[in-house]
């Protein structure tokens, strides 16, 4: 099968058409051989989805997700297409939210999964932590809004473990000027996984 041809690198038309973001050719191909490349793994041992989570492809995100890819498949760095959506969503990326929601509702226990880096909640809140004062001013408090957001559709599947790495990264955020959004979610958190709260006050 054509389809199902890969390049050096492991490359099925698969993972071309998610890197170029050319949806048609991903439709015929998903239709033409589906189970041959839907979770075929290219160098460092990313599928498709992997892939179009990297290159920010919202919509090939989405037709390997109706086709049945599995969204809880590892690279060989043991990250989930979620653990990438939530690093590009501490940039305020609108279309990594987008991904974050499609991801999670394929598969919600993938919110809990840890890689080295921790859980999704947890990648995203290091991330978001990292950013310097005035980054955050020069954007105004807006910059780190949609991080936000993206924190709290993963809080509404956090369990304690994840809930409690994640106040540690919380902690930095008020360090580095953006304690207000920060204790805001720290006190959702609390409230979601009461469990923490005797461990963190």
């Amino acid at each position: 099968i054509l389809a199902a041809e890969r390049d050096v690198e492991g490359w099925t038309a698969l993972h071309e058409a998610a890197a170029w973001g050319h949806d048609g050719i991903a439709q015929t191909l998903l239709t033409v051989a589906p189970s041959a490349i839907i979770s075929a793994r290219a160098k460092p041992n990313s599928t498709p989805l992997h892939i179009a989570t990297t290159y920010r492809r919202a919509s090939l995100v989405e037709l390997p997700l109706a086709a049945g890819a599995p969204a809880d498949a590892r690279d060989c760095t043991g990250e989930m297409p979620i653990h990438i959506a939530a690093r590009i969503c501490a940039g305020n990326d609108l279309i990594a939210i987008h991904i974050l929601q499609l991801l999670l509702e394929a598969d919600p226990v993938t919110a809990w999964a840890h890689t080295s880096g921790g859980a999704p909640l947890q990648i995203l809140l290091s991330r978001m932590a990292l950013i310097p004062p005035w980054h955050t001013r020069k954007f105004d408090s807006a910059h780190c809004m949609l991080g936000f957001e993206a924190a709290r559709l993963l809080l509404h599947t956090a369990t304690a473990l994840t809930a409690q790495q994640a106040l540690q990264s919380l902690a930095q955020m008020v360090a580095v000027g953006n304690g207000q959004h920060a204790a805001g979610l720290y006190c959702e958190l609390v409230c979601h996984v009461p469990l923490c709260s005797a461990e963190w006050h």
